[in-house]
């Protein structure tokens, strides 16, 4: 066992407060969905994924929401649930997701015209 640190008190009680964050790769319906619903939730934050992806990441605030946004994306996206013990889940909080762009230029190579 390890020592409870601050970061892993919030997630408890975030967990207790029924505030799920999700991840997705379509941003745009996500937005879409979220404002249309009017869906309480955190700011959507990009990440930047392997091979040039990108993915998007927020807290549902309510867990009656979830359902709604559920039934709203379909056709329109898939969405997942991210464990508290995945990476993304902690670059949301750290800071690391607005960090992502200049990562980003890590995965650019020179011949990328050739396989366009």
């Amino acid at each position: 066992l390890t020592v409870l640190t601050k970061a892993d008190a919030a997630r408890l009680r975030n967990a207790e407060r029924g505030i799920t964050r999700i991840i997705t790769k379509f941003g745009a319906s996500l937005t879409e969905v979220l404002n249309s619903l009017d869906i309480k939730h955190t700011p959507i934050k990009r990440i930047g994924g392997g091979c040039g992806s990108s993915f998007y990441i927020t807290d549902i605030m309510r867990e009656e929401d979830m359902t709604m946004l559920s039934i709203a994306m379909i056709g329109k996206g898939d969405f997942r649930v991210l464990m508290p013990n995945e990476t993304y889940y902690n670059w949301y909080d750290n800071g690391n997701a607005d960090d992502m762009d200049e990562d980003e230029k890590l995965y650019d190579y020179e011949d990328d015209d050739e396989y366009a």
